[in-house]
């Protein structure tokens, strides 16, 4: 239950208004517990004015303000969540962690084509401690609070939640990779290929057909 609110919450977390667009090109890597290997997604995020889309191999979601909507492309099935819905996962998912802290290492460096600063987290998890590496650009030229505008929405009545978002955004940067670890051990980790201001066209954006509801 705790890790699919966390995947709602990552969902929303970069919906709003705004009045250009956005894309954002991801790696996405979790471990198998099966292959003992990791996974890896390529996912993909279009932002524009009160939308979101986020495609990848096996899923495509859509968030607005008032519904989020998943489609399963292995299944194809799908399921909604309207925005109250979507805040109750929010103040679920802020009960489980507390103590969330930030801070920098003094390291600089080089990832792709930005230059970047790491930035330290430690926060507990459902009593669990988990340490998270951020590494921070101010190379991007795009708001430094894009990918959390929505989630504040979503979390107002989340404490825990809006403590972390403000700190993360007080690096005074973007997030270009994050990796998470719980008791030492890789839980999950991100890292943005590409960051840009683009024009979206629907084609970019359609909604896929001939799914079947999932019901609640």
């Amino acid at each position: 239950m705790y890790k699919r609110a966390l995947v709602l919450i990552l969902a929303t977390l970069v919906t709003g208004l705004f009045s250009k667009d956005y894309y954002f090109k991801q790696l996405v890597i979790t471990p198998n517990t099966f292959t003992h290997l990791n996974d890896t997604l390529v996912q993909e995020t279009f932002i524009m004015d009160g939308l979101v889309v986020i495609k990848d191999e096996i899923s495509i979601q859509f968030t607005n303000d008032s519904s989020y909507v998943f489609y399963n492309l292995i299944d194809s099935t799908y399921f909604e969540k309207n925005a109250l819905e979507l805040a109750a996962v929010s103040m679920y998912a802020d009960q489980q962690f507390k103590d969330f802290e930030i801070s920098t290492v003094g390291k600089k460096g080089k990832m792709g084509k930005w230059n970047v600063e790491k930035f330290v987290a430690s926060t507990k998890v459902q009593g669990m401690e988990m340490n998270i590496d951020f590494f921070v650009t101010k190379d991007t030229g795009l708001p430094n609070d894009i990918m959390y505008r929505q989630q504040v929405k979503m979390s107002a009545k989340a404490p825990n939640i809006m403590k972390m978002l403000e700190k993360i955004k007080n690096t005074g940067g973007i997030v270009i990779k994050e990796v998470a670890r719980i008791q030492g051990i890789m839980t999950s980790a991100k890292e943005t290929l590409e960051a840009k201001e683009i024009k979206i066209s629907k084609k970019m954006i359609e909604r896929p057909t001939g799914f079947s509801e999932l019901t609640k």
